[in-house]
């Protein structure tokens, strides 16, 4: 039940029927050595989510067709999931990638609920929370950049997922401004025009924000790729599909499907050896230095797809990624500019 659901309950039912607060119980009870800072995060999520509810409600009535055509395309979620999941894809992912898909593949199927962007796991590791300070930062250049009226366009939030809003002057969410605070260093410093680009190939689009995000600030119909593991790919195509419309989303199912020019392709990475890509604008915000040798050196070894532009953000190697900053090497071959991210130490910018 989501939040907007609760409000129409007495009171005193809702703590019961309320299976948010259920679910972050439960994954507290099956996490307890995680972080004090994380678990009082998640709760001042709900706390402020709780309050923020006539923000919601606007949104759900602005959005109300993206739960129309949520609950038309639901069911199919597995069917694509059980026909691209039969491949080996460990060539190109890390164990942590693994063993995360793993975590969090029970609680997307047999389809993942409306509000999936509420699940727990993919709350704490995928979406920034309401007290991580440094989102006003990236948020103040943004409005450097950016006319209110664009803004308010761009930022607004989408009402699959039910993320968390977090700004009620865009309608807005702490995921939506870091994502697009990404796409804005990377036009304010390469002077880019992306109504120029006619094909886009995205390394790692998580959940399909970034993607949105940019067609958003395109004004004709270019061809978009993204390339992840099969369950993220199927998220992408629920996600995307709610909001563009199923017509518009191609979700490669078998190595010989056929990318089609001025929609959004996706391509599960066990398939992407099979396709001769080539794009105007490469993106990978942390996914390829997260991403094995293997597909590290797929991507060099492409030129980026032949790619004239490049946004890469990726972070310093660690015990958990040690090749995450291994292509750093390259970057003057490529000429790519190395740009910090003063918010987040150890974390850098690649562009071009």
């Amino acid at each position: 039940m989501s939040l907007v659901e609760i409000m129409k309950i007495p009171f005193k039912n809702a703590i019961k029927k309320y299976s948010n607060l259920k679910s972050l119980i439960h994954f507290l009870r099956k996490h307890p050595k995680e972080k004090l800072t994380s678990i009082l995060g998640l709760i001042k999520d709900e706390i402020k989510t709780f309050i923020m509810q006539p923000t919601y409600r606007n949104l759900e009535r602005i959005k109300k067709y993206q739960k129309e055509n949520y609950e038309l395309i639901k069911s199919r979620f597995i069917e694509y999931y059980n026909q691209i999941n039969r491949y080996d894809i460990h060539n190109f992912t890390k164990p942590a990638w693994d063993e995360y898909n793993s975590k969090i593949e029970p609680s997307l199927l047999p389809y993942p609920r409306f509000a999936f962007l509420n699940e727990p796991v993919i709350k704490s590791t995928m979406f920034i929370p309401s007290h991580v300070k440094w989102i006003k930062d990236e948020l103040k250049f943004i409005k450097g950049q950016f006319s209110k009226k664009k803004l308010q366009k761009y930022l607004l939030e989408d009402y699959i997922g039910m993320p968390y809003l977090n700004n009620v002057r865009y309608l807005t969410s702490n995921n939506t401004i870091h994502h697009f605070y990404s796409i804005s260093r990377f036009l304010e410093k390469t002077k880019c025009d992306l109504n120029k680009m006619n094909t886009i190939i995205e390394w790692g689009g998580g959940y399909g924000n970034m993607a949105k995000l940019i067609l958003r600030m395109i004004n004709k119909k270019i061809t978009y790729i993204l390339i992840d593991t099969p369950l993220f790919s199927c998220v992408q195509w629920l996600y995307l599909s709610c909001i563009f419309g199923s017509k518009n989303i191609n979700l490669m199912q078998n190595s010989n499907d056929n990318i089609k020019p001025q929609k959004i392709n996706i391509i599960p990475v066990n398939f992407v050896e099979n396709y001769m890509l080539n794009g105007d604008l490469f993106i990978s915000t942390w996914a390829l230095s997260e991403s094995s040798r293997y597909s590290q050196d797929f991507v060099l070894n492409s030129d980026w797809f032949n790619s004239k532009h490049i946004l890469l953000a990726y972070q310093e190697s660690n015990d958990r990624f040690i090749d995450a900053n291994r292509i750093e090497s390259y970057y003057k071959k490529y000429d790519l500019k190395i740009e910090p991210i003063p918010f987040l130490p150890g974390n850098n910018y690649a562009m071009k």
